[in-house]
C-alpha cells in the first residue's frame, strides 16, 4: 500500500460520521486549500479522486505548493473533523502511520507532515498528536509529492475491516491541542531495559523525586536518568542530580519514595485498565452541546444535591461537582434524550461504561479528585481532547445520577 490521496482520502471516508456523505467529506478535504473560493467538484470527480483514478487537479496542486500550512490546518479544524466520527480519530491516526510505514518509496527521513515538519521515523515514532495538523500536513506532502492515478488496488485495501482492526490499539493515541506544551514527550531513541521502561512508564517518564522529563539512550539523548534500588529493594528512576540525593536520604523520606513509587504504579494500572474501556456513540457531539448550554439559575429550586454531599469529602471537588449540577443538569438531560431521538447516543449504555471506568479507577491509593480527573481526562481523550470543561460537567452530572462514586457509610 502507498500513500496517496486515494488511501488518505478512503481511511477518512471509513471514519466519516454517519450523517457525513463521501463526496461532502473530499470537498471539504480539497476546498480546505482555498476556502475563499470553492472549487467545482462534481460527485463523480470526487469518486474518481477517492478511488485512486485520477490526479489532483493542477490547481489544487498549485494552492498545495502556495497556501499557509497553518491556515489548512486551522480550516481541518473547522471544516473537515467535524465531518469524521470522534470515536475513530485513533483508528484514523494508525491506519495512516500503517500505510506510511508499508510505503517503501518514502525515505525515513523525508518530511511527511508538512504543517510542522515532521519525518517519516518522527511520525512513526510518536504517539500523541495534535490531528487538524497531521492531516493537514500529509495532505500537504500528498498532494504535492504522489501520484493518484492507478492508485485504485491501494485504495480498495481500505476496507472497513482494515480500519476496525485498529480498534484495541486507538486508545494508545494521544492528541494535543499544541504541541509546545509537549514536554514530556521528549524525541529520543530509548535503549532502556524492559524494567527500566516500566519504571519510565509508571513515572510517566519523569524523576520520581522532583518530577523533572528524564530519558535515557543514544548520543543524542537527555542522558539524566539514573536506576536507584532503594533499601527496601523498590527500584525508582530519578534524574542524576536526585540520585545523589535519595543516597543522602533517612529512612522517613526513602519510605515516602517507596510509596510514592508504589502510588505511580497503581495510577498507571488504574490508567490500563481505563483505556481499554469503550465508549460508544457520538460522544464528540455530546460535549459540543454540553459545552454550548447555558446555566439554569432557577434549577436549584428543584434539584436536590445532598446525593453529592454523600459522597463527596473533598471540599473544593464538592463545591465544583455541586455547581455543576445545580446549573447544568437539566441542560444535560435534554441534550442525551435529544441525542438518543437522533441516534448518536444510547444513554443508557453511556452510562454503564462511565461506571464501569469509575470501577477500574477506584482505588484507596487515589484521593477523590484524581479518580475524578482520570474519568474526565477518558471523556475528553474520546470525545478528542477538545471539550474537557464539558467532559468535566458530564462526570458531575453521573456523579449526581450515582455511577460516578458511592455513598459514603456512616
Amino acid at each position: 500500500m502507498v500513500l496517496c490521496f486515494s488511501t488518505f482520502s478512503s481511511i477518512l471516508v471509513k471514519c466519516k460520521a454517519q450523517s457525513t456523505k463521501q463526496v461532502a467529506l473530499g470537498r471539504a478535504m480539497l476546498n480546505a486549500l482555498h476556502p475563499n473560493c470553492e472549487g467545482d467538484y462534481s460527485d463523480s470527480s470526487i469518486s474518481d479522486l477517492v478511488h485512486g483514478k485520477k490526479n489532483i487537479p493542477i490547481l489544487d496542486v498549485d494552492d498545495a505548493k502556495n497556501c499557509n500550512p497553518k491556515k489548512l490546518a486551522e480550516q481541518f479544524r473547522k471544516d473537515v473533523i467535524p465531518l469524521l466520527d470522534s470515536n475513530k480519530i485513533g483508528n484514523i491516526v494508525l491506519a495512516l502511520k500503517d500505510v506510511v510505514s508499508q510505503d517503501s518509496i518514502i525515505e525515513r527521513n523525508t518530511i511527511v507532515e508538512l504543517v510542522n515538519n515532521m519525518t517519516k521515523q518522527a511520525f512513526l515514532e510518536k504517539d500523541a498528536f495534535v490531528f487538524a495538523d497531521l492531516l493537514a500536513g500529509l495532505l500537504l506532502y500528498i498532494i504535492r509529492n504522489t501520484n493518484n492515478s492507478g492508485t485504485k488496488s491501494d485504495a480498495d485495501s481500505v476496507t472497513s475491516e482494515y480500519v476496525t482492526s485498529f480498534d484495541l490499539q486507538k486508545d494508545s493515541i494521544v492528541f494535543l491541542d499544541s504541541y509546545s506544551n509537549e514536554s514530556s514527550l521528549i524525541s529520543v531513541s530509548l535503549m532502556a531495559t524492559a524494567h527500566e521502561a516500566v519504571l519510565l512508564a509508571e513515572s510517566e517518564g519523569k524523576c520520581i523525586r522532583c518530577g523533572r522529563p528524564i530519558a535515557v539512550g543514544g548520543d543524542n539523548a537527555v542522558k539524566r536518568a539514573t536506576l536507584v534500588t532503594l533499601p527496601d529493594g523498590t527500584d525508582i528512576v530519578t534524574c542524576a542530580d536526585c540520585a545523589c540525593v535519595v543516597a543522602a536520604m533517612n529512612e522517613a523520606e526513602q519510605k515516602a519514595l517507596t510509596e510514592k513509587q508504589m502510588a505511580a504504579r497503581e495510577l498507571n494500572r488504574i490508567r490500563d485498565d481505563i483505556a481499554i474501556e469503550r465508549i460508544d456513540g457520538d460522544i464528540e457531539a455530546v460535549l459540543r452541546s454540553v459545552d454550548q448550554l447555558n446555566e439554569d439559575d432557577n434549577t436549584e429550586l428543584r434539584l436536590d444535591p445532598l446525593t453529592i454531599d454523600k459522597k463527596i469529602t473533598e471540599k473544593r471537588l464538592r463545591e465544583h461537582i455541586r455547581t455543576d449540577v445545580l446549573s447544568l443538569y437539566p441542560g444535560v438531560n435534554e441534550t442525551l434524550d435529544r441525542l438518543a431521538g437522533e441516534g448518536r447516543i444510547n444513554p443508557t449504555r453511556f452510562a454503564r461504561q462511565i461506571r464501569r471506568i469509575f470501577e477500574n479507577a477506584d482505588s484507596p491509593v487515589l484521593s477523590e479528585r484524581e479518580i475524578y480527573d482520570l474519568i474526565v481526562d477518558k471523556l475528553n481523550t474520546v470525545g478528542g481532547g477538545r471539550y474537557k470543561t464539558a467532559c468535566e460537567v458530564i462526570v458531575s452530572y453521573f456523579v449526581q445520577r450515582c455511577e460516578v462514586f458511592n455513598e459514603i457509610a456512616e
